[in-house]
């Protein structure tokens, strides 16, 4: 499989640019196939329109608060969470540990706004199988070359963070009664990368026997309906989830001739999950897509014609860089649902593409034949 020599940032920014300006040319399918692609949510829902958020590469689409000064400790002292803490305190000596600590979150609120989420966000209107009309903001994370997706988690938070920050404020302002959905999705593109991405950020507290005061909060709750239902649905997700990396391990195995993984790794991201005895507090669950080990040719298949040069992104078996390119290239150049102008922007994105694995001029004199 014919990789870029050293992918380094340059490349790598060069990657983003064509991943980009791919959502912004074709938003809704794009948008679709990224909902439908390696995830169960395209069971659920349709993609039926999309816009391109550029909130990085523009001006901001929302305004960030000024700094509010900060309250005095007499003002804390009357507030609802004091309020809280003192209660907590009369219950008795278990609780006697508690300690207070200030947390402004109007200030963690704009400092999340300041610092954006993902580099590319997608805003869906979509479709519910019942026929419900939904929205939907997808931010699209692109993990840098070398990755192996332990770290993900935290860019996953931060993005789900800031996308919710943004739709309550946006929401208040428009005196909307609900907030559309806050969906993420990590795309790997680099040959090896994501293999580790345990693909939840989650807060998991266990109860134990005893009397301290935690334990006792928590099992206040033990044994009910909802609590056993939600960590049951949690194992499910995450069951589904495993399958599909020892799925991938062999396909892997038959396909490039290295799992790339070991079972013990692969185990390892299976956490163990006690039904009657864990506590979530917070858990965001998403499905990481490895466009690496996808087949060059699955992806002409699936991909949106207008974003052939994705494909490029895929295994491409013993094709060599121009073999590969030719194929996408055929793909645009017999399209009949793109018109001249179209045609051409598909052509011009594959040629960026292209030019992470050969110089321009290489690029364009394969691409020459087809225009």
């Amino acid at each position: 499989m014919a990789m870029p020599p050293t992918a380094t940032c340059e490349i790598h920014q060069q990657a983003v640019r064509v991943f980009h300006a791919a959502c912004q040319t074709w938003p809704a399918a794009m948008g679709s196939w990224l909902v439908s692609t390696d995830s169960p949510l395209g069971q659920s829902i349709s993609v039926i329109g999309a816009e391109a958020w550029p909130h990085v590469v523009g001006p901001r689409m929302y305004a960030v608060p000024d700094p509010e000064p900060e309250r005095t400790s007499q003002q804390r002292a009357g507030s609802p969470e004091a309020e809280l803490v003192a209660e907590l305190l009369s219950l008795g000596s278990t609780a006697s540990s508690v300690e207070r600590v200030h947390v402004d979150f109007a200030e963690l609120a704009r400092q999340t706004m300041l610092e954006g989420g993902a580099p590319i966000q997608l805003f869906l209107e979509l479709e519910a199988r019942t026929g419900a009309p939904a929205q939907g903001l997808l931010g699209i994370l692109l993990p840098e070359p070398g990755s192996d997706g332990r770290n993900t988690t935290a860019a996953v938070l931060q993005n789900c963070s800031w996308q919710l920050t943004v739709l309550m404020a946006k929401a208040t302002q428009a005196g909307a009664s609900h907030i559309p959905l806050a969906l993420v999705r990590p795309v790997y593109l680099w040959h090896g990368d994501g293999l580790k991405d345990p693909e939840e950020t989650c807060s998991v507290i266990r109860a134990d026997t005893g009397n301290t005061f935690l334990d006792a909060l928590l099992c206040a709750g033990h044994g009910s309906s909802d609590h056993r239902k939600s960590n049951t649905e949690r194992l499910r997700d995450l069951t589904r989830k495993h399958e599909a990396r020892v799925a991938a391990a062999r396909r892997r195995e038959q396909t490039m001739g290295d799992p790339m993984i070991s079972e013990a790794e692969l185990s390892a991201l299976m956490p163990d999950i006690d039904l009657d005895r864990d506590f979530v507090s917070m858990r965001q669950g998403y499905d990481s897509l490895r466009l690496w080990e996808h087949p060059l040719d699955d992806l002409l298949q699936t991909l949106p014609v207008g974003c052939t040069a994705l494909a490029l992104f895929g295994h491409w078996g013993e094709l060599s860089s121009e073999q590969a390119l030719c194929r996408c290239a055929w793909r645009v150049r017999g399209a009949g649902d793109l018109d001249i102008n179209r045609r051409d922007r598909a052509l011009a994105l594959l040629q960026a593409a292209a030019a992470v694995w050969m110089s321009a001029a290489e690029a364009a004199s394969v691409l020459k034949a087809f225009e």
